[in-house]
């Protein structure tokens, strides 16, 4: 179950919060103006570092097997990157 509370409240109660989120396991979101702004989880709930590379090569990999939206070829960061540092950009 997840539990919210406003900025304003967040701010003036914080590290009652975050010892109730670490004690209970139950997640806490945080609104601005009555909209979800941020989630505070329990360390262990949290992704290592290892995962987060993970998820981030799993996403590149399935990026690449699309066409960029103006027909270019496929998607490749580091190709895109070469191509403009090789060209010459006209100057101011």
């Amino acid at each position: 179950m997840e539990k919210t509370m406003s900025m304003r409240e967040a701010n003036q109660s914080f590290s009652a919060a975050a010892a109730h989120v670490a004690e209970s396991g139950e997640e806490l979101i945080i609104t601005n103006r009555g909209k979800p702004y941020v989630k505070v989880v329990q360390i262990s709930h949290a992704l290592s570092a290892e995962q987060r590379q993970d998820k981030a090569d799993k996403l590149r990999d399935f990026l690449s097997q699309f066409e960029t939206p103006l027909g270019l070829g496929k998607f490749d960061r580091e190709a895109i990157n070469e191509e403009m540092i090789n060209e010459k950009l006209p100057t101011r």
